[in-house]
């Protein structure tokens, strides 16, 4: 089939879990065998060299940037003002309650005739909108083509569950069902939003379906020699404040135990931790392997969060051993962490003593660095059915809704 995917966020750079999330989708679809095109809604100028690497990854006539004009820019910074003004309001007020940036605030008016020329010109018969923001857009594609929302996360209250002290996206119960019915499909990444997208849509001819993250991997380390663990993330203030907990409250006995303790960096997060003897920032690499091999340990103190961890994954998917939080392993079942230690939220004492066990022993580093890999198999095996199934399901409608049209 001819599927669009339409984002946002761009696929590159791969630095944050998101443009990974998206990256991976695409190429699992072409897997299966579809033609992919990534029709990226840019309101910034994009580096020519990320022009590029997206013309490399999708092809010759598969990646469409589409630009804000003027007026849909000034439309963009008007919203963003008032949802700003709002904020500051219920902030002063002392009300909890939800009220960050619209859905529809990302996807300005400009956006819809440029979807539908583009539509009208290559005839996608599936589209896939990422992240809730996304849905205005899927109206552009029309009623013969099957729509699914990618939701990577709900968004409804997430700045209470995230801790992040209001800095995250969010929306409320109405705004998030009102963008779930211009779909045809939503995808949740976990159980427990599968079920509550279900009890939303209840009564509605919106299907749910449970597809989680894919993974690419060339295989898990050969080298499992340094002494040293690696940390992944963007600079969100979720990744900030399990850094901070982890300089302050376990590196100490770490250092105590194994002093020649290095830690790598990767990922924005290099921009918001201050320097200090133990670390290697390492911001721009592409190949997560590179940090990986120079400290063959994954930490995840995550305290904070919603959804799946996708640095949890992508530690899995290169065979590197874990060391994280309960929070840290969020959504994923105990079938998958074989190749983790997980200790309680805000236990430094056994955190460090998980990651110094693991430190001193190359041998049980590559045991369940072993393990974390075959989990990420069976993991990536299982989304791959998963999102089969999901387009089964259309072309099962679609064909169901051809024979009653035939039907004397």
């Amino acid at each position: 089939m001819d599927i669009a995917v339409v984002s946002f966020v761009s696929c590159f750079p791969t630095e944050w879990g998101s443009r990974r999330r998206i990256l991976n989708l695409t190429r699992a679809l072409r897997r299966l065998g579809h033609n992919v095109s990534f029709i990226y809604l840019s309101n910034s100028q994009m580096a020519s060299g990320l022009v590029q690497a997206h013309q490399s990854e999708f092809g010759p006539g598969h990646f469409h940037m589409l630009e804000q004009n003027l007026p849909g820019r000034a439309q963009l910074f008007l919203r963003r003002i008032a949802s700003k003004v709002s904020r500051v309001y219920r902030k002063v007020i002392g009300s909890s309650k939800a009220f960050g940036p619209r859905i529809d605030d990302t996807v300005t008016l400009d956006f819809i005739p440029q979807i539908k020329s583009l539509q009208a010109r290559e005839h996608f018969e599936v589209v896939f909108g990422e992240y809730l923001q996304t849905s205005p857009a899927l109206s552009a594609f029309g009623a013969q083509v099957f729509k699914v929302l990618d939701t990577h996360d709900s968004l409804v209250n997430r700045h209470l569950l995230s801790g992040a002290n209001g800095d995250t996206l969010h929306c409320n119960m109405e705004d998030q069902l009102r963008g779930f019915l211009r779909a045809n499909a939503i995808v949740a990444i976990q159980p427990q939003e599968l079920d509550e997208f279900r009890d939303a849509l209840a009564g509605s001819e919106v299907s749910c379906h449970l597809v989680s993250h894919f993974l690419e991997s060339e295989g898990p380390l050969e080298c499992y020699k340094p002494i040293g663990a690696t940390f992944l993330g963007s600079q969100h203030s979720m990744n900030q404040e399990a850094m901070a907990y982890f300089m302050r409250d376990i590196v100490p006995a770490v250092l105590d135990r194994i002093p020649q303790f290095r830690l790598q960096l990767i990922g924005g997060i290099c921009e918001t931790i201050p320097d200090h003897p133990i670390l290697d920032k390492l911001k721009n690499i592409e190949d997560l392997r590179i940090g990986f091999q120079r400290g063959p340990i994954s930490i995840v103190p995550t305290l904070s969060g919603t959804g799946i961890s996708i640095k949890l994954l992508d530690s899995m998917a290169l065979g590197v051993p874990i060391v994280t939080t309960r929070t840290g392993a969020r959504g994923l079942g105990p079938a998958y962490r074989n190749g983790m230690v997980m200790v309680e939220d805000g236990d430094p004492r056994a955190f460090s003593q998980a990651l110094i066990a693991l430190l001193e022993s190359e041998g049980k580093r590559a045991e369940q660095g072993r393990l974390a890999y075959s989990d990420a198999c069976c993991w990536h095996e299982t989304q791959m059915v998963a999102l089969e199934e999901l387009l089964r399901d259309w072309v099962n409608r679609r064909e169901s809704e051809h024979s009653r049209n035939l039907a004397p």
